[in-house]
């Protein structure tokens, strides 16, 4: 599971993207005070801050969440590493909401994880025991 769920989430990943038209448009992206404008050369669409389900930044990207799993995603090297634009769009996504499951505690964070190492350990644990009931 561990391994294979990444590479689930990659492979029907790319399969979206080979199936779908709109998702290959050229997407641009004007952020500003009050929110986020997106257009493609079919839709316009306006998301303000508060609107968000979230925004985050990892190293190559600035992700803006619309609902907990669709989020626009901005690479930074689109941005042509301008540190002074980074720190602007930073300042702006403080305006955006932080969804409760990230104020929780070290359980709700990592509530997925736990459980997927239980069922690994339950599922070790029936094979042992079959294994030793084949085998006396």
């Amino acid at each position: 599971m561990l391994v294979g769920m990444p590479l689930l989430l990659k492979y029907s990943s790319k399969k979206m993207l080979q199936t779908s038209a709109l998702l290959r448009k050229t997407q641009t992206f004007k952020i500003h005070e009050s929110g986020i404008d997106s257009s493609t050369e079919s839709s316009n669409s306006s998301i303000k801050w508060c609107e968000l389900y979230k925004a985050n930044e990892t190293k190559e990207n600035f992700l803006f969440f619309i609902s907990k799993t669709q989020a626009f995603i901005l690479p930074k090297k689109c941005l042509d590493g301008d540190e002074d634009y980074f720190n602007i769009i930073r300042s702006y996504m403080k305006n955006a909401p932080v969804p409760k499951e990230d104020r929780k505690g070290f359980f709700s964070k990592y509530r997925n994880w736990i459980a997927t190492f239980i069922a690994i350990l339950i599922t070790i644990l029936i094979f042992i025991t079959i294994y030793l009931s084949l085998n006396p």
